[in-house]
């Protein structure tokens, strides 16, 4: 006899297989990744450390050159134009040594004036003036230029003044060079400062390179077929390199120094990017095994809790598939059985809703047949009762108000009466002249109007009673506040897309913010104003669509133009549509 396998079973063997294979998958993908990512975030230190270095080798550069700048300033205030000091003046050695005082790179500081004037921090060195007098020529082509010399040099004689460099620049007077300023700086303490402190890992080596590519200062061990492959690399443009030296990877990067010239460079041998990466693989291993079990437990306990709300599920089914509408079903559980139940729950919901409010509808559909048939009383008796007062008004002679009478019933009948939502554009222009007829009377010589209408679209279909409340605007808010008579225009015209109607007044206009309030009343149903315009627009949107366009423009004092375009549609002759 076959053996039945339960669901729990099945749950637990389909889950517990990709499992497996996704945890073996995924422990080497995480170890290579995490190798990567160790890699690159150390690369990335080095990276931001060599810039680092070349921020405060910048900043230090332009504090000791602002203290030259100032010495040299200093000097130059108490000279004469000759370059003899003041005899007033304190002792040039002392102004010097609080200058340097701050900076134990600087060895040194040298003043040296017209007439042979020498002035020294360092009395126990002797100054070698050949090297002074070469600075003094080189000053003379560049006054006002902080110089750095190239290479070993010193401004003193002796062995013992090597592994430095000189930072001048002229003393002037008026334009006049009456000297030199002369820093002598340690490349070593410069790059102790500088390298050795901002060091990150002890395998790392920074290193320090003058314009001639010869090693200014490095921090620890620096061979020297590594040193030509780091040169090599930046002379081909790589500042971010991997090199291969001797079957051995460093990662180097390399940033040139803008204030001193020099070539700052860092390098770590790639095996000491990711040192820990033995005892990461056991670590990850284990891991590996401690999940593997966890997630075979948590297979089995889910294979179990998910049956009960699944049967759940099924029982509520069952009974809809009944008749039963009115059953529910009680999960708190937020997972995918939760939500599932959920949604069951609310489609009953909303099943019960749409059919009682289809019920509802039908009553009310029904209701609002009987009050139609109600109101078409009403109509028929106001036409009868102008008709009767029309003839009373003849038989005395008072012919205008009869034609006010007359005009008044062809608008009420037009706007109430049993004719379908969609007219002929003839139609509404009748209707329109009827109520400015009504107008004119009222309102009298403060009201003229010019009807223009093209013969080509008199059966164009057009929503019924579009254009009375954009009339209505206009004489309400443009023509009676006015203090002079106004002129409305409304014509018609052909345009690519279809047909254009014009509806113009000289009334009193509108400013900007009034023109960009009546554009918002156009679009926008939920401003409760205008309910005319806004009737208008939405009526037109949905006969149309989205073709519909309106562009109004206006200016205070001068009226306002209305253009509606309005898209050719198919069906141009109106029919009658059952209403």
């Amino acid at each position: 006899m076959k053996r039945k396998i339960s669901l729990w079973q099945k749950i637990f063997i389909t889950g517990m297989i990709p499992v497996f294979i996704v945890s073996i998958i995924l422990s080497h993908s995480s170890f290579d990744r995490l190798r990567k990512t160790a890699y690159s975030l150390s690369e990335t230190a080095i990276t931001n450390q060599v810039k680092r270095i070349d921020l405060n080798l910048n900043t230090r550069i332009n504090l000791i050159d602002s203290s030259l700048q100032s010495l040299a300033d200093i000097i130059s205030s108490n000279c004469s134009e000759e370059g003899l000091l003041s005899e007033s003046s304190v002792s040039p050695e002392n102004y010097a040594k609080n200058m340097i005082a701050p900076f134990s790179e600087i060895r040194a500081a040298i003043i040296a004036l017209n007439g042979n004037q020498f002035y020294s921090t360092d009395n126990k060195r002797t100054l070698n003036k050949q090297v002074i007098s070469s600075i003094l020529e080189v000053i003379e082509a560049n006054p006002s230029k902080s110089i750095f010399s190239s290479g070993n040099s010193s401004a003193f004689i002796g062995k013992s003044n090597s592994n430095g460099f000189l930072l001048y620049k002229a003393v002037t007077q008026n334009g006049k060079i009456i000297g030199a300023i002369i820093f002598e700086l340690s490349y070593r303490t410069m790059g102790y400062n500088i390298l050795t402190q901002q060091r990150i890992q002890q395998s790392q080596t920074s290193l320090l390179l003058d314009s001639e590519k010869q090693v200014i200062y490095a921090d620890n061990y620096l061979p020297d077929n590594l040193l030509q492959a780091l040169i090599t690399s930046y002379l081909n443009g790589y500042r971010r390199t991997i090199l291969k030296i001797d079957g051995k990877s460093y990662f180097a990067y390399m940033q040139y120094s803008g204030s001193s010239g020099w070539i700052i460079v860092s390098f770590v041998p790639e095996e000491k990017l990711f040192s820990s990466s033995e005892l990461l693989k056991r670590q990850s291993m284990s891991l590996w095994i401690i999940g593997l079990l966890i997630s075979s437990v948590f297979l089995m306990i889910l294979s179990h809790v998910l049956l009960r709300p699944v049967k759940q599920l099924k029982e509520a089914m069952s009974a809809v598939q009944r008749g039963n509408l009115s059953v529910t079903i009680k999960c708190n559980s937020s997972d995918e059985i939760g939500d599932l139940s959920a949604s069951f729950n609310y489609m009953l919901k909303a099943l019960n809703n749409q059919i009682d409010k289809n019920y509802k509808q039908e009553i009310a559909r029904q209701n609002a047949e009987m009050k139609a048939l109600q109101s078409q009383i009403n109509p028929h008796f106001l036409y009868n009762t102008l008709d009767s007062i029309n003839w009373m008004l003849l038989e005395r002679g008072d012919d205008d108000i009869s034609k006010v009478v007359i005009s008044l019933g062809k608008l009420m009948q037009y706007s109430i009466g049993k004719s379908s939502a969609i007219v002929c554009l003839k139609d509404e222009y009748q209707n329109i002249h009827n109520y400015l007829l009504l107008q004119k009377n009222r309102i009298e010589d403060k009201l003229n109007y010019i009807l223009l209408s093209n013969p080509e679209f008199e059966n164009f279909p057009i929503p019924k009673l579009i254009l009375q409340p954009l009339v209505e605007n206009s004489i309400i808010h443009g023509i009676i506040p006015s203090k002079s008579p106004g002129t409305i225009r409304i014509a018609t015209d052909a345009v690519t897309s279809g047909l254009m109607i014009t509806i113009e007044d000289t009334g009193i206009g509108m400013d900007e913010e009034e023109l960009k309030h009546f554009m918002a009343l156009c679009y926008n149903e939920d401003i409760n104003q205008n309910i005319g315009v806004q009737n208008v627009m939405k009526r037109l949107f949905l006969f149309y669509g989205k073709d519909v366009e309106i562009n109004v423009t206006s200016k205070k004092g001068k009226g306002t133009c209305i253009q509606l375009i309005l898209p050719e549609r198919e069906d141009r002759e109106i029919e009658d549509r059952n209403h």
